[in-house]
């Protein structure tokens, strides 16, 4: 069966099966889901697992509700190129759906600026506005390396800790080391917090 063009993404509600997922994919050349995750059902996630296990060439566009951590956490899932909140404008939405489109992935800019929930976090080092330091500065990025800001871009990217080790010809057990440097020389606590960083100081694309 020849497949159809479709220049829209499909958008996945709580409504939507995963049957009506299958044959919308089998008969379209729609590559970008819309997955919207909502408080209370887990059938939203179910949908992002289902599709990252069974479509490598889709590209998911997730709409949460949540704090900025939950939804930048789910940026780590197996398909997910684009993560906005149930706030966010429509613009935005549009923004990233046109961005994924491209070949890039996206992060709503609210996500990114949104204050951590504990203020008092130790590990948040801030500047005298209030504001999270990035490594625009010239102190912060001297700090890193070369093949630190390569490893901390691909991880800001998504991308599994295999799949970096093959791009770098280095073993996954090098990744895990190069993080663990990354989160102690920029005083961070997880992967998350590094992927805010990557974003602010424009290594994320």
């Amino acid at each position: 069966m020849n497949r159809t063009v479709s220049l829209q993404p499909m958008f996945v509600t709580n409504r939507t099966t995963l049957a009506e997922i299958d044959n919308h994919l089998a008969s379209a050349e729609t590559r970008i889901v819309v997955v919207t995750l909502e408080k209370g059902s887990s059938h939203g996630e179910t949908v992002v697992e289902h599709i990252g296990e069974h479509y490598s060439d889709v590209r998911i566009v997730l709409v949460c509700e949540g704090t900025a951590q939950d939804i930048l956490a789910m940026a780590f899932k197996q398909g997910v190129w684009a993560c906005v909140g149930r706030q966010s404008s429509v613009e935005t939405l549009r923004e990233a759906i046109d961005t994924v489109a491209a070949g890039a992935r996206f992060v709503a800019p609210e996500l990114v600026n949104a204050k951590p929930a504990n203020a008092a976090n130790a590990h948040e080092r801030t500047d005298h506005g209030g504001k999270l330091n990035t490594f625009h500065e010239d102190e912060e990025s001297t700090q890193l390396t070369r093949r630190e800001r390569q490893v901390l871009t691909l991880i800001a990217q998504g991308r599994p800790r295999r799949e970096i080790a093959e791009l770098l010809k280095v073993s996954p057990r090098t990744i895990d080391a190069y993080r663990a440097r990354l989160l102690q020389k920029l005083s961070l606590d997880s992967s998350v917090q590094l992927v805010k960083y990557a974003i602010s100081a424009g290594l994320a694309n």
